[in-house]
């Protein structure tokens, strides 16, 4: 399971808590659950403890008197904030459900995929129908996105990449950019990025050509991604 990168901090619930604390005790308590959030748990030991918040060993015992009422020991020995692994178990499980959901999207978009394969893929008939046949594959590409933008100039990038022999998605160039949006999209529930920093379909398309990074990308759970469609 991917580990979150970040906690939420309930911003009234903090200041409660730490009303009656001065500067650096808050200080303190900050940098000890951040430490907990990447480690786990935090050492049984208060010169370890001193080191974590840089602060001398006669320092922190001082502060530790008040700090230490926010943290009880696990089974292990170790010191740990319960609240803090009650947001991990949170995050953990809401991370999980999302991945299970992608699955059965997957499954869902694998069958839409398979109904756009074709013979040959080349478009049989005259210019202009091969014109509108290359214009709803590449809308249905487009749709599949997850940040929308730019919408005909995205379109336009790509068609491009459907007729262009050179780019490593031929044979099933269709099946194969499907897959890719896929993949972005495992990439993303992994690491639980925000919607904000999504890279956007023109960039991910066209002029930056970021769709390379993620031809290949193996999600760490979920159903395979190849092209199983050739």
């Amino acid at each position: 399971m991917a580990k979150p990168p970040a906690f939420q901090l309930y911003a009234a619930d903090f200041d409660m808590d730490t009303a009656a604390w001065d500067n650096e005790e808050i200080g303190i308590y900050l940098r000890l659950l951040l430490y907990q959030w990447v480690n786990k748990q935090l050492p049984n030991d208060l010169t370890a403890l001193s080191r974590i918040v840089r602060l001398s060993r006669t320092k922190f015992e001082k502060k530790w008197i008040k700090i230490s009422k926010k943290f009880v020991m696990n089974r292990e020995g170790f010191f740990i904030n319960l609240r803090m692994e009650q947001e991990r178990n949170k995050q953990q499980n809401y991370i999980e459900k999302q991945r299970l959901k992608g699955i059965k999207s997957g499954e869902k978009r694998r069958t839409v995929v398979e109904a756009t394969v074709e013979p040959r893929y080349e478009p049989e008939g005259n210019s202009s129908k091969k014109k509108e046949i290359y214009k709803e594959k590449a809308a249905l590409i487009y749709q599949s996105y997850p940040k929308q933008t730019s919408k005909q100039t995205t379109i336009n990038s790509i068609i491009k990449l459907l007729k262009d022999p050179t780019n490593g998605l031929l044979p099933c160039p269709v099946p194969k950019l499907l897959i890719t949006v896929d993949n972005y999209k495992d990439y993303v529930r992994e690491n639980v990025i925000e919607t904000k920093f999504l890279i956007n379909s023109y960039n991910f398309f066209g002029r930056n050509a970021r769709y390379k990074e993620f031809m290949d990308y193996i999600p760490q759970k979920g159903a395979d991604k190849s092209c199983l469609y050739e």
